[in-house]
């Protein structure tokens, strides 16, 4: 599989090819029941968990999805139900047990919320959400002090948090702190009011690239049939060019071999004619001591030679 993926529909694909090579694997899986998900293919994605969990009982993260496909449908006991499994599976996972406080709340019993969200902020303290859903817990029970409390602190680190501020204008009402209350649900329908402005944006955003996207689709079809049309003249000039390449190759192979030939042949003669060098050294130091020898006999037959001069003119005489 790649390091990364820009096609959601090829992740999905390779995720399957793998768990065919390897139907064990919980990963694979799980990974593709996320994937499932984020296209919004609840029975899919259920089947791919189940899957997972089957292979690794103590997946509690799949249990953790498994519950929100149940929330999805409506289905708040099997919601209830994965999110306990999850919680046995990974006592100090946070999220099955703020998950379980919220089916409590939707059940009104505040009380049972409050115990699970206890348990997700001991293992997580800065959960912002399971904090906001003890606020609410602790203004069903009417404990609008603890309430409003809770929110406060909750704002200090997460100012621009909407669910605070309106949990404390809520809690600030009942009070009678009606003008605070006021402020408060001000900020909670500005803070809403930013994040639905920014979903627009984010859905504009969103729209303008599917609509590039669908332009750059109908501009490939568009040139993919002119290259359709254009296809057999160039895969005619292709085969032209293609067998001018070979020839010029043989062409080019034919003058390497007579180039190594010619090579072949001022090697031989290179040969032929160091042996011709040494042939000419080999006479030349014979006729060297030849005269050598010559230069010797000279003095004896210039001797002789002066001797048969007197006996010459001595006959004259």
């Amino acid at each position: 599989m790649k390091q990364r993926y820009d096609d959601i529909d090829e992740y999905i694909a390779d995720l399957k090819m793998e768990i065919a090579a390897n139907e064990q694997c919980a990963t694979h899986h799980y990974n593709l029941g996320l994937a499932l998900l984020s296209k919004r293919d609840f029975v899919g994605a259920e089947e791919a968990l189940l899957n997972a969990v089957r292979n690794s009982p103590h997946l509690a993260e799949a249990y953790v999805q498994l519950g929100g496909i149940c929330l999805e449908r409506g289905d708040l006991e099997g919601c209830l139900r994965y999110n306990e499994e999850a919680a046995q599976c990974r006592a100090k996972f946070p999220v099955p047990w703020s998950n379980i406080a919220f089916v409590h709340l939707q059940r009104g019993e505040p009380d049972k919320a409050i115990t699970a969200l206890k348990k997700a902020l001991k293992w997580d303290p800065d959960f912002v959400q399971a904090k906001n859903a003890l606020t609410t817990a602790y203004y069903m029970q009417g404990d609008f002090e603890a309430c409003e409390k809770l929110c406060k602190e909750i704002l200090e680190k997460e100012p621009a948090f909407a669910p605070a501020w309106n949990n404390m204008a809520l809690a600030q009402f009942d009070l009678g702190k009606y003008a605070e209350a006021r402020q408060s649900a001000a900020k909670a329908a500005e803070l809403a009011q930013q994040e639905l402005d920014d979903g627009r944006a984010e859905i504009e955003s969103g729209e303008k690239e599917l609509a590039d996207a669908k332009n750059q689709i109908e501009s490939g079809e568009k040139e993919l049939e002119q290259n359709r049309e254009t296809l057999p003249d160039t895969l005619a000039q292709e085969k032209d060019k293609l067998t001018q390449a070979k020839n010029s190759l043989i062409d080019a192979k034919a003058q390497y071999e007579d180039g190594v030939k010619e090579l072949e042949d001022k090697e031989q003669a290179l040969e032929d004619a160091k042996v011709q060098l040494e042939n000419g050294r080999e006479q030349i130091e014979l006729l060297e001591s030849a005269l050598k020898e010559a230069e010797s006999l000279l003095p004896s037959l210039e001797t002789q030679y002066q001797a048969l001069e007197a006996a010459a003119q001595t006959a004259e005489q």
